[in-house]
């Protein structure tokens, strides 16, 4: 079952989704936009546990042997739409 969606696209619709399941209840956006720099990027991390984690215990899954646990994540692309004609 997916939880989410994220969608990003270029100018002229390409771009790619990432959808994830209820496995990975937070992400991590990271993001390059520096005033110094012409290029602009930003990539997002499916998570299972929120930042610093493992320091506070926060959202932490204990998996105890002989247990399992199981999430599910993927990209999809978006491909551009033709223009005909022109």
């Amino acid at each position: 079952m997916t939880r989410a969606t994220f969608t990003s696209t270029a100018d002229g619709g390409a771009g790619v989704t990432l959808w994830v399941d209820e496995g990975h209840p937070y992400r991590m956006l990271y993001t390059d936009v520096r005033p110094d720099v012409r290029r602009r990027s930003m990539a997002i991390e499916p998570m299972t546990c929120p930042p610093q984690a493992f320091r506070t215990g926060r959202g932490v899954i204990r998996v105890d042997p002989g247990d399992s646990f199981r999430g599910t994540w993927g990209i999809t692309p978006r491909v551009a739409e033709a223009v005909v004609g022109e």
